[in-house]
């Protein structure tokens, strides 16, 4: 569910047979206005992803970049994992086009960012283009790819990565270093 005044919206999908289905288990919404009791269905999507969502005017944003085909079950096509519904004209629209699926996050003009990670990219709802969040720089040892829980908190446009723990062999080492990632 996500809130973007004045409505609650709630995202779901429709239970298929897993695996062998014909087809994907597609994303539907349905919106209640603040003060109603009545849910209103809106239009269903293209898409399979059904979170995270970031609201920002007219636009629910779902930026999870990839898709699937159904592998074996073969869907005939591939379907997108995200996508954006405006919900004033109810209709449903392709993400951007990316340089790579590693998404992880949006960028908004009004409320700040999203995240899914501490790297990746992250669609800037200013120009509707994918911008680059680098990875934390490397210590340059054998272990850099072993960070784990590292907590990471919006800062307006910005983000701020913290601590987490870096793991060798069955070694566990806290950290203590904390980093600022800045959209421009």
């Amino acid at each position: 569910m996500v809130w973007a005044s004045p409505h609650l919206y709630l995202f779901e999908k429709e239970l298929v047979p897993q695996p062998g289905s014909d087809g994907p288990s597609l994303t539907r919404v349905a919106r209640l206005r603040a003060g109603s009791t009545e849910w209103e269905r809106l239009p269903d999507s293209e898409i399979i992803g059904s979170a995270p969502w970031y609201a920002e005017g007219d636009l629910l944003v779902n930026p999870r970049l990839g898709g699937a085909d159904g592998g074996q079950g073969d869907w005939g096509r591939t379907y997108p994992n995200g996508g954006v519904l405006n919900t004033a004209t109810k209709t449903w629209t392709s993400l951007p086009k990316a340089s790579s699926e590693s998404s992880t996050g949006v960028v908004g003009t009004r409320r700040g960012l999203i995240y899914g990670g501490y790297e990746g990219l992250l669609l800037d709802l200013a120009s509707m283009t994918w911008i680059d969040m680098p990875g934390i720089p490397s210590d340059g040892s054998a272990d850099d790819d072993s960070y784990t829980s590292r907590t990471v908190i919006p800062a307006g446009r910005n983000a701020v990565a913290f601590g987490g723990a870096r793991w060798s062999k069955a070694e566990g080492e806290l950290l203590g270093d904390a980093w600022i990632w800045r959209s421009g």
